[in-house]
């Protein structure tokens, strides 16, 4: 495929011996990522209202997890970019549940911590809006974010008890 201006949108990589074998990406190619970061900094500027349309709408956006393949890529860790999807990941969900509880839908916080925690695919890392979604349980008393956040809680310790090497003692 061609921009405009007839240069490849995904250029072949370079073959040789000093070349690392990534390929280019024309500026004008948008991620899934950018278009979460757009919506998010889209409702920033906006009301409320119109702010939680605009996350809601880019939920679908965030699906499956995130670089979770048996090989292809080695270039996320090194670039820090697993770190900043996170991150991104994080932020969207936390706006999107502060929206949420300001008008009392429990059902799109619990929506969007579903989303964010199978997207993070990590305990350690979903800590942050855990977090966010205890404080909201508390807050209000609902059972259904207190259940969410007792199931998070539970596979939180079952990860540090199968995955940290200081957990047995």
């Amino acid at each position: 495929m061609l921009t405009p201006d007839g240069n490849d949108l995904l250029s072949k990589a370079q073959a040789g011996r000093y070349s690392n074998g990534a390929m280019q990406l024309s500026h004008l190619v948008l991620t899934d990522y950018d278009l979460l970061r757009h919506r998010y900094d889209a409702s920033l500027d906006r009301t409320s209202f119109d702010a939680i349309n605009v996350l809601r709408d880019g939920l679908p956006l965030l699906r499956g997890p995130l670089f979770r393949v048996r090989s292809g890529y080695r270039w996320v860790s090194p670039e820090e970019i697993t770190s900043q999807l996170q991150s991104g990941v994080i932020d969207y969900a936390a706006r999107l549940m502060e929206l949420a509880m300001e008008v009392d839908d429990i059902a799109l916080v619990l929506k969007a911590t579903s989303i964010a925690g199978c997207v993070l695919d990590d305990p350690m890392v979903e800590l942050p809006i855990r977090n966010v979604e205890k404080h909201y349980a508390d807050a209000t008393g609902s059972p259904e974010l207190a259940q969410s956040v007792l199931a998070a809680k539970h596979r939180f310790m079952e990860y540090v008890n199968t995955e940290d090497a200081l957990a047995e003692g």
